[in-house]
């Protein structure tokens, strides 16, 4: 007996003393990870400078097991309790923490609950978006709530939930997980429930690989919620992966369920009989793949071109047939070494070189024009990759003079590469006829207006435009987050360079509670992807969108259910194939355009100049001011421009001569004034524009100003 009350004494001296003070390397491995939290500045500063108060002020193995469980709740609030309670068994089971026993681990836990308008519930854990994002707007920072719904394993990105979209926030207790997700091996549906197989850890049990059944709480066209109550694990997941999921019919198509198989990989044309004009004329650029027998058939029976015996110049005959789109200048058939030289010259300007060389061939604008227009690359692409420019890019693999490329600008969201966004996109089947250009602009640009960032952008899409056989009518742009809003800013301010564009998890930008420009893209084709729990972003776009289908834009609007601020990866395949067919209208007779600033003032042979008692309409480092937006519209009908203004108070225009659609002598109506304009095909002029635009379609020969 008292041999047993020796050894109980000796037990409870050692695990006394045990606790007198925690392990100097866990007292300041915790104290770092609260300093880490407080940083972020979610909570008031008092919480966080009393628990690492606590830390340094445990003598026990129950004030060390109270102060665990604190800092368990600490780590949900912050979203990092999985990850903190992982690193902590870790530290129960060593020899010196054993004492404190897996007590230290609450049997519930705090979660945030928000009760939507639409009745739906959110659990998961977060807090307010201002405490995490202070930088962000007024309206933001007590607008958005953060929530993470997964707890116990990963899942789809967070959710920021709007306060239009909330009724009520409070929060609930839940049981704490009983299993988290170490390693995963696979998921997979299996009659409706989501099973996650994998390593799992189990606190006071360890490690084991197990699979584990999560019941559906909630499914849509973009993610599915799944609960496992028993284990207190909840999680989102791609509904796009579930296909054992049972979701509405007709959202099976906007998942992809019913998509082909790949597209067939492009044949590459075969040799004509008009092969031996190739060997006689080795000089002549002629690279593979290339039919002859199309250009011969073309040439000869539709545009009776005579063919002299002479190899060089038949060969020649037969290219500029074929790439000039079957309307050759008379110079390029009736001495087509002269046109050569002069196609060789534009080229040289075309990628920096001088103007005098153009000009000192004498040819007249039309037949320069052409040249612009329709002078094929010859050069071979640079393997995928980064390049000289510090461009992501990939040519399509049949790339060559014979055929212009489309081109698709993706732009990487904040604080991310582009080297990520060029594999996704390019790895797709439907994009391999694209040429896909991701260019990096900078970590932070674009989430605010930013002309540098336009800069940099254009400059891309100017280079390939100019040196490369990309079709002008064809400019695609997508983008996410960051990129997402540079898309709309770019659409918006530079509206007659696109011909479509896709920009994912990011709304329009709102500006003193409207959006400006939006008019402006009225008529481009747009394929908005979006969270519905993409805070502001999605109430942007709920405000916008039904802007635009009021004014018939043809816009396609996918807001996916239970998706917040992360990639919707599933719709790339459904947006390259809603790209087909599309094309710029780059000669239209009606332009209607609206600007807050100078610097994004054009739009296709319309650009307003200047504008009356603006306060920053000149500036271009960012500076702009709502109440200067100016709108004007033009249109051109048989020999006459009339003009309106349709807001703001513009001063000055230009107009752009346009010879596509435009006489010789044009009569320019505004409410002020009328004034006769007879424009002049100047080559120069023609020349300066295309290489300051980038654009080799609209070759605008003369411009006029005029006073409003």
């Amino acid at each position: 007996m008292i041999a047993s009350m020796r050894t109980i004494l000796v037990f409870a001296a050692i695990t006394g003393s045990c606790f007198a003070q925690i392990p100097d390397d866990v007292r300041s491995e915790q104290r770092e990870i609260v300093q880490a939290a407080k940083e972020s500045k979610l909570f008031s500063a008092k919480r966080y400078d009393a628990l690492i108060e606590r830390i340094g002020a445990i003598t026990d193995a129950d004030g060390a097991r109270a102060l665990f469980r604190d800092l368990v709740q600490l780590a949900y609030d912050h979203e990092t309790g999985d990850e903190y309670i992982i690193q902590l068994c870790g530290t129960l089971e060593r020899a010196d923490m054993r004492a404190v026993g897996w007590e230290a681990l609450p049997e519930e836990i705090e979660l945030e609950r928000l009760t939507l308008a639409d009745g739906r519930v959110l659990v998961g854990t977060g807090g307010l978006l201002a405490a995490r994002h202070p930088e962000l707007e007024a309206k933001a920072l007590a607008g958005q709530r953060l929530m993470s719904p997964n707890v116990g394993l990963t899942g789809i990105g967070n959710f920021w939930v709007a306060r239009e979209q909330v009724k009520k926030a409070d929060r609930v207790k839940v049981k704490r997980p009983r299993a988290f997700l170490v390693s995963e091996r696979g998921r997979r549906v299996v009659d409706g429930r989501l099973v996650v197989e994998g390593d799992w850890l189990r606190p006071g049990e360890g490690t084991r690989v197990e699979a584990i059944a999560l019941d559906l709480v909630d499914a849509g066209n973009g993610g599915a919620l799944f609960a496992n109550e028993e284990l207190g694990l909840r999680t989102a997941w791609r509904t796009a992966e579930a296909r054992g999921l049972d979701v509405r019919e007709e959202w099976r198509e906007e998942l992809g369920w019913n998509d082909g198989g790949k597209p067939p990989e492009e044949a590459a044309p075969g040799e004509g009989p008009h092969e031996e004009l190739r060997k006689k004329a080795p000089g002549v650029e002629w690279p593979e793949p290339f039919d002859v027998e199309p250009a011969v058939k073309l040439a000869v029976e539709k545009l009776d071109v005579k063919l002299e015996g002479d190899a060089e110049a038949d060969l020649l005959r037969l290219r500029f047939a074929y790439t000039y789109g079957g309307r050759p200048p008379a110079l390029a058939l009736d001495d087509p070494r002269k046109f050569r030289q002069l196609e060789n010259a534009v080229h040289a300007f075309l990628r920096g070189g001088p103007i005098e060389d153009v000009l000192k061939t004498g040819a007249d604008f039309a037949t320069v024009a052409a040249a612009v227009r329709f002078a094929p690359d010859f050069d071979a692409p640079p393997e995928p990759g980064l390049d000289a420019d510090g461009v992501w890019i990939r040519f399509p693999k049949a790339y060559g003079p014979w055929r212009r490329r489309p081109l698709l600008l993706v732009l990487h969201g904040q604080y991310r590469v582009p080297e990520y966004d060029f594999g996704l996109w390019t790895a797709l089947p439907g994009a391999r006829d694209f040429v896909v250009a991701a260019p990096t602009y900078g970590s932070t640009a674009g989430t605010a207006r930013s002309p540098a960032a336009d800069d940099e952008i254009l400059r891309v899409v100017r280079r390939l435009s100019l040196t490369r056989n990309v079709d002008p009518d064809r400019i695609f742009v997508t983008g996410i987050s960051m990129g997402g809003a540079l898309t709309w800013r770019l659409i918006q301010s530079y509206p007659s360079r696109w011909a479509a564009a896709g920009p994912e998890i990011h709304g329009p930008k709102e500006y003193a509670g409207k959006f400006g420009q939006l008019r402006n893209v009225a008529g481009l084709p747009i394929y908005l992807m979006e969270g519905e729990f993409d805070g502001l972003n999605t109430l942007y776009s709920r405000a916008a969108v039904p802007q635009l289908r009021g004014w018939n834009a043809p816009i396609t609007h996918i807001e996916a259910r239970n998706y917040g601020h992360d990639r919707l990866v599933w719709l790339y395949p459904r947006f390259l194939k809603w790209l087909e067919g599309r094309r710029r209208e780059a000669h239209p007779v009606r332009v209607e355009h609206w600007a807050m600033n100078a610097f994004e003032g054009e739009s296709s042979w319309l650009a307003i100049r200047a504008a009356k008692g603006a306060a920053a309409f000149k500036m271009k480092d960012g500076a702009f001011n709502p109440n200067d937006l100016c709108g004007v519209e033009a249109i051109y009908e048989n020999g006459v421009i009339t003009l309106k203004t349709l807001g703001g108070r513009p001063s000055e225009i230009e107009i752009f001569f346009d010879p596509a659609i435009m006489g010789s002598a044009i009569e320019v109506r505004s409410a002020s004034k009328t004034l006769i304009w007879k424009p002049v095909g100047s080559v120069r002029f023609m020349l300066e524009r295309v290489r300051e635009t980038g654009d080799r379609e609209q070759v605008f020969a003369d411009s006029v100003r005029v006073g409003l």
